[in-house]
């Protein structure tokens, strides 16, 4: 597959800057990873004249050898993946020079006279968390200077905070970060091995599956309800008196975009109840049922939408992206999916999350999977035995999963997988449901 090179430059008098950098692998945009560099080296924009002109210019750059050893090490961890995305760069002082030593002087002399800052390589923690992860090789430098132990230690404690894996080859220094192109050709293969080694135990390893328990379903903080007393609802369609946000604001880890607010609409007839939510711009008008353009014929009681509604309401969620975020995002949809619904309109209501939490498989003592499962019900037939049971969290083509099981009664007791496959930059999601087990029947209503 082809690789490209893309940065943004500045020209500041005689000095140029590399203000952001990434390789990239096909169409996409998510992160495959992102790497913490000494500064920019060799990389020049294949056309410059626009930074000559303007003082500034982002395009297409030529891959200098840290790249192409970078590239290596990208199609080393995911070589049994059809790989695409972007592989982020970022340096701990955005000059570009090829020389390590006189780039650190010139980096000095710029903060000392205030013309460069120490924080203007650090980009966000909301962007940081985008990545799955961030390869440390600045290389190892003898330069004790505070300026750059000062740029080093933000990183770091930016990383921290940020909650992203990290990992690199260690010097004795307890410091530095060997770099990942060393300075002899015969030696790149080797280094190259044990970063992928330390790939492997620091991040693959630890990221391959994140275990809940049952609680971490449930929301963790107390809002008060806005859907509880309901009073004389109009047959058909109306807007819903209850407010959906109120869903959103009982996860710690989650809130909706500010720019865009949740409105429900509310379907009644004799008892049975169902609802639809939609996303819509702040500062709009929530329209009545009658005064929309447009109503879904291909749904189940054609619902109204808005005109300036998102398609798909999760567009509007925003969280941090750790892995507890998606957990509870994947539950807020199912409530908020079901949101209104009363009797028949009932599905989700009746599912029941479960885990297992009686202790180690292997030990005697205890209770298997198995085991546990037959306690809840005497299955007629079981496809296979979940495990983790416990709902759980992990990475599938770099993309956040969350799976989780259930037991719904409607009708016939059924034991329930629940799959959610997260897009690379929002909270939205491709669900898969399948049924596993059945166990006889269950209520009707």
């Amino acid at each position: 597959m082809k690789k490209s090179a893309y940065g943004f430059y500045e020209k500041r008098g005689d000095y140029v800057f590399r203000k952001s950098a990434y390789i990239q692998w096909g169409e996409s945009e998510k992160s495959l990873g992102s790497c913490l560099l000494l500064n920019p080296g060799g990389a020049y924009l294949i056309d410059a004249q626009l930074l000559e002109k303007e003082g500034k210019a982002e395009g297409e750059i030529t891959l200098d050898p840290t790249m192409k050893q970078l590239v290596k090490l990208i199609e080393r961890i995911y070589e049994m993946k059809p790989i695409e995305g972007r592989l982020y760069i970022y340096n701990l002082f955005p000059l570009q020079h090829t020389k390590k030593g006189e780039a650190i002087r010139r980096f000095t002399d710029l903060v000392n006279k205030k013309t460069v800052s120490i924080e203007e390589s650090l980009p966000s923690i909301n962007e940081l968390r985008r990545h799955p992860w961030v390869l440390l090789g600045w290389g190892i430098l003898s330069e004790n200077l505070t300026s750059l132990n000062l740029v080093k230690n933000r990183w770091l404690s930016h990383i921290e905070e940020a909650g992203v894996p990290s990992f690199g080859k260690l010097h004795t220094n307890q410091r530095d970060y060997y770099h990942v192109r060393p300075q002899l050709a015969a030696d790149a293969n080797e280094l190259l091995d044990e970063l992928v080694n330390l790939y492997q135990e620091n991040i693959a390893l630890k990221q391959a599956c994140i275990q809940f328990t049952e609680s971490a379903c449930f929301p963790n903080i107390f809002v008060p309800s806005s859907y509880e007393h309901l009073y004389d609802l109009p047959q058909g369609w109306s807007i819903s008196q209850g407010n959906p946000e109120t869903i959103i604001q009982g996860y710690s880890h989650l809130n909706v975009n500010p720019t865009y607010q949740l409105k429900a609409y509310q379907y009644y007839s004799g008892g049975n109840g169902n609802g639809v939510i939609w996303a819509i711009p702040k500062n709009n008008d929530f329209p009545q049922p009658e005064n929309c353009e447009t109503m879904l014929n291909d749904h189940f009681l054609k619902p109204p939408k808005p005109l300036t509604a998102l398609d798909d309401y999760m567009k509007a969620i925003q969280g941090d992206h750790t892995p507890l975020s998606y957990l509870q995002a994947a539950i807020v949809y199912h409530e908020l999916s079901e949101y209104g619904a009363m009797w028949h309109g009932c599905s989700w209501d009746r599912d029941t999350i479960i885990s297992f939490e009686k202790g180690d498989e292997e030990d005697e003592f205890m209770p298997t999977i198995a085991d546990y499962l037959s306690f809840q019900h005497d299955w007629e037939e079981l496809k296979e035995i979940p495990r983790p049971l416990n709902p759980h969290y992990y990475l599938e083509n770099n993309l956040p999963v969350i799976v989780f099981y259930t037991i719904n009664d409607i009708g016939q007791v059924t034991l329930n997988r629940y799959k959610h496959t997260f897009s690379p930059n929002d909270y939205t999601f491709k669900l898969e449901k399948e049924i596993i087990g059945h166990a006889g029947a269950g209520i009707i209503f």
